[in-house]
């Protein structure tokens, strides 16, 4: 385990100005090539109506986002092309 693995609630979009923002990463997984995905979500706010922000990223060894990742994170339209070879 890498000690200086730090993640930063900050760098995913929570704004600077909130003290208290939480989340949870739900799942992570290493590549062959070593680079982390993870899913989860970070949320701010108050706690009866907090704003959440749905995390879909890849992490560098360190735990910093690595912004050359850019995920899709809705749906595909109607109009989309099926994926070929699924039954």
């Amino acid at each position: 385990m890498d000690p200086s693995f730090e993640i930063d609630l900050y760098e995913f979009g929570v704004p600077a100005d909130e003290s208290y923002p939480r989340g949870w990463f739900r799942q992570a997984v290493i590549d062959t090539a070593g680079r982390i995905y993870v899913v989860g979500h970070f949320e701010y706010g108050g706690s009866f109506s907090p704003t959440i922000l749905p995390i879909f990223a890849r992490l560098r060894p360190d735990g910093s986002w690595d912004a050359s990742f850019n995920a899709v994170t809705s749906p595909p339209s109607p109009a989309a092309a099926p994926l070929s070879g699924l039954k």
